[in-house]
């Protein structure tokens, strides 16, 4: 995939790491995490990690509250500033956190975007959800804040939308809301 995007200057790329659960579970091994740390963190335009993917990818403890967030999110700019990327947009997803918000660190400065707690057993893909409703907004032109707004605005909706399937963690509803 990596060099598959090598061949596609110009081309946003938004990369949710997908490597540790909210639940804590480990979903890629240690060659992919440092396929993602090296190439990943060169090539992409924007990151989507949970909390625990921002230790992982920073090789820190997972942050526990908004100051350690912040730090840990610069960290991850230094890393991939020393691949080469000096663009990186970092979106740190904190929907299981004790409050939901979400970080947006771009060209030095931080920014938070409140969240909202929906309280459902639905919660399986809200990174996977959010880091794909952030490309759509980015290919629809918005701009990096807007994008990040809606996008979140996007998943809040499909959580309060959801209905519970199964045992366990059920999905979002990604059909709440029309096109």
């Amino acid at each position: 995939v990596m060099a598959w995007l090598e061949g596609q200057k110009g081309v946003p790329v938004v990369l949710d790491p997908v490597m540790k659960s909210s639940s804590g579970k480990d979903l890629l091994d240690l060659a992919g995490c440092e396929i993602l740390r090296g190439a990943g963190l060169a090539r992409a335009d924007w990151i989507t990690p949970n909390l625990a993917e921002l230790a992982v990818l920073t090789g820190e403890a997972a942050p526990t509250n908004k100051e350690e967030t912040e730090t840990a999110a610069r960290e991850l700019y230094l890393i991939a500033t020393k691949r080469g990327n000096t663009g990186l947009k970092t979106v740190v997803t904190g929907g299981h956190s004790t409050t939901p918000d979400d970080l947006l660190l771009m060209d030095g400065i931080c920014r938070w975007f409140s969240g909202e707690r929906v309280e459902t057993s639905s919660t399986h893909g809200t990174g996977c959800t959010f880091s794909s409703a952030l490309a759509a907004r980015i290919a629809l032109g918005d701009e990096p804040s807007a994008a990040v707004q809606k996008a979140k605005d996007y998943v809040t909706g499909a959580l309060r939308n959801a209905f519970p399937i199964g045992t366990g963690s059920g999905p979002v509803n990604h059909s709440w809301e029309k096109a």
